[in-house]
């Protein structure tokens, strides 16, 4: 009697129950496991998977002020960080810098250093990066934005 039930059609309800329990099973682990490594307070879970779907960096944005949460989302490492460069021509990132500790050079050209990573959102809109605190960007060897002595 069983076996003619589920040629019948019977067997429809069980897999409906499967992978609607399947699917409850999977959502609870993805948000649980979010939340568990990342303890944020602010749900980003779609845009860091796109992220990391993309081979990007993923820096959490769980602070509770405006400095912890300044520097958070999707990054894009450079293959040239740390090359010397004199300008954002010689730099994947258009972004040449120098640092608060740099010296003032003899010949008047200062050298500077292609930057480590770049917001994704800058990288993919061709956006020159922001220069943020503690740097300056350089073109020709000459300092065109300052913010060696900012403060945030």
């Amino acid at each position: 009697m069983m076996g003619a039930d589920m040629k019948a059609g019977g067997g429809r309800g069980y897999k409906k129950k499967l992978i609607i329990a399947a699917t409850i099973l999977v959502s609870v682990f993805l948000a649980g496991y979010y939340l568990y490594v990342t303890n944020s307070r602010v749900i980003y879970l779609p845009q860091e998977i796109t992220c990391r779907i993309k081979g990007h960096r993923w820096d959490v944005c769980n602070g509770t002020n405006v400095w912890e949460n300044m520097f958070c989302g999707c990054f894009v490492e450079m293959s040239d960080k740390g090359k010397a460069c004199a300008g954002s021509k010689d730099c994947l990132s258009k972004l040449c810098v120098i640092t608060y500790n740099n010296q003032e050079p003899t010949d008047g050209k200062y050298t500077g250093t292609c930057v480590t990573s770049v917001a994704e959102k800058d990288y993919d809109s061709g956006k020159t990066p922001e220069v943020i605190c503690g740097n300056a960007a350089i073109e020709e060897g000459k300092i065109v934005e300052d913010k060696r002595t900012c403060v945030y």
